[in-house]
This record gives structure tokens, sequence and C-alpha cells, in this order.
């Protein structure tokens, strides 16, 4: 687990430019003011839910929260399609 958090390290310190490009898009659409330290947390607590071993569910619509497409992001919140379909429908 720490080696691979470790070798991580490496790419998040040395972003390429499609990657920093997809970062500050996703932190625009989140509304933040720093969109490389905010895609880099975003990165390693996704990567923490993984390791930890947490519902596959649970990490991929955390994921998809940070999706640059809207409808995505809507469709990914709690009782969104994207959520239901994961989950199921409550009723």
């Amino acid at each position: 687990k720490d080696v691979l958090k470790q070798t991580m390290e490496i790419f998040i310190s040395d972003p390429t430019v499609d990657w920093l490009h997809n970062a500050r898009k996703q932190a625009r659409n989140q509304g933040v003011d720093d969109p490389l330290n905010w895609a880099i947390q975003n990165k390693v607590t996704v990567l923490d839910m993984k390791l930890r071993g947490d519902h596959p569910g649970i990490v991929m619509t955390e994921e998809l929260r940070a999706s640059t497409h809207s409808w995505i992001r809507k469709s990914a919140q709690d009782n969104g399609p994207i959520h239901q379909l994961v989950f199921g429908k409550e009723g």
C-alpha cells in the first residue's frame, strides 16, 4: 500500500499537460480555487478508498462526482440515476 502511494507521488509531482488540463476542468466544475491541489487530493482520496477495500460502487460514484460533465456529476449524487443504478432504488 505504501509503495503504491509513493509511486503515485512521482506522477503527481510531475503531471502531464493533459492531466493538468483535465484537473483544471474538474476543479472549475467543482468551484475550487486551487485546481492542482484539489485534483491531487481527489486522486489520493480515491486511491485510499480502493486500498481500504471500500465498496466499488462507493468508489465509482466518488470518481464520477468529479467528472468534467455536469450531467454525470448530477447523476452520481445521492438518489441520482447512476447512484440508483449502482445501489438500487430505495422504496
